[in-house]
């Protein structure tokens, strides 16, 4: 089947369960790329990785990982009505998100890095575990917004109200970023200014669902040409590494989560079953991948570089690389989930290092982002 037609009907027809299911192949393709950008940052040194060397399967990686993350992240962030129910997610979300950094983020640190804990702090990445935190600041801004517009209930105004965060969570990023970079290292902003509209955009989706989902059925062809022409010419500027527009990545992210939307509804059940259930236990596990996959990653970058067929910063073959990386990434991932399963037999330390519930298998959602 081809990708343009069947779609049509596809978006209208899906149950609720079809598509929370797609939200997880989602999740699955999501942290498989994060898994291959995290390879990439071994592979090119840091002066190559922001170079117009770089193959465009590298630069797709980089731009289009985190988007898709965060979109499906604001998938399942529901507002709340009453201030005690804002406490009761966030003491929930700090439980799920922030543990987890905590414990790995410092196990990282001591074990991986061979740093300080004040590094770690300082650095914009935070080694990597950046995500978590950003995260959970951004679940933060979206509670407290979402209470302060409660009565707000017209779509188009509620829509503006939303747009008016992200406009203000840019500013703030850009102010702290302006008046101390160690400071705003502390608080995410570059996390806040190109992502939380990722965020936005996902709670939005699944609070609009049906209206978009009829919007996208009809002028499915037009959306889907648009974002297939936009990606390779972002990536086209972002390769040269001249010119670098916000706008321009955030497009990109949201072409990029559309076309792999499309992709997963009209082409799903031709998996083959087995390939539908790892995919789906994938992305029901993405947390635990997450915060252990930068125990498993390579640390030799001649190795890794080999294996992705990169030599002195340049890619001999897309394909080659693509495909190391994908296989790579699959081979880390099984680690991860081998571990997590290992870690479950203790609650404590699933608790710690997982941020699982202390009766971790009461609720099978508890597993997920949302």
């Amino acid at each position: 089947q081809t990708c343009a037609l069947p779609i049509l009907n596809l978006f209208s027809i899906m149950e609720a369960s079809q598509r929370i299911d797609i939200y997880d192949y989602m999740k699955c393709i999501a942290i498989i790329i994060v898994v291959i950008g995290h390879l990439y940052n071994i592979s090119y040194d840091a002066e190559t990785l922001g170079s117009s060397t770089r193959s465009l399967v590298c630069v797709f990686i980089n731009v289009s990982e985190m988007p898709l993350f965060f979109f499906l992240c604001g998938l399942f962030a529901r507002p709340q009505s009453k201030i005690k129910d804002i406490g009761l997610k966030l003491l929930d979300k700090a439980r799920q998100l922030l543990l987890p950094f905590i414990s790995c983020s410092i196990l990282a640190t001591l074990l991986i890095r061979h740093s300080d804990i004040t590094h770690m702090i300082q650095d914009q990445h935070k080694f990597g575990y950046w995500f978590l935190e950003s995260l959970f600041e951004f679940y933060i801004l979206f509670y407290v917004f979402s209470y302060l517009v409660r009565k707000v209930t017209r779509p188009i105004f509620r829509v503006s109200a939303y747009a008016i965060l992200v406009i203000m969570a840019y500013l703030i990023a850009k102010v702290a970023m302006y008046i101390d970079l160690t400071y705003a290292n502390y608080i995410n902003a570059y996390a806040l200014k190109e992502f939380f509209i990722f965020f936005i955009f996902g709670q939005l989706f699944m609070t609009y669902q049906e209206t978009i989902i009829k919007f996208i059925a009809s002028y499915h062809s037009v959306l889907f040409a648009f974002s297939i022409v936009l990606i390779p010419c972002v990536l086209v500027i972002n390769k040269t590494g001249e010119v670098n527009l916000l706008i321009s990545n955030w497009l990109m992210g949201i072409s990029v989560v559309y076309v792999i939307y499309s992709l997963v509804v009209a082409y799903k059940e031709t998996f083959p079953e087995v390939i539908q259930k790892t995919m789906l236990y994938i992305g029901r596990h993405t947390l635990d991948i997450y915060v252990l996959h930068f125990f498993f990653l390579p640390r030799n970058q001649s190795w890794i570089s080999s294996l992705l067929g990169i030599e002195n910063g340049i890619s001999h073959n897309i394909l080659f690389e693509l495909f190391g990386g994908v296989a790579l990434a699959l081979i880390i991932i099984s680690g991860c989930l081998i571990l997590s399963s290992i870690i479950r037999l203790s609650k404590l330390l699933s608790v710690v290092f997982l941020g699982d519930k202390i009766n971790i298998y009461a609720n099978k959602d508890n597993l997920r982002f949302g």
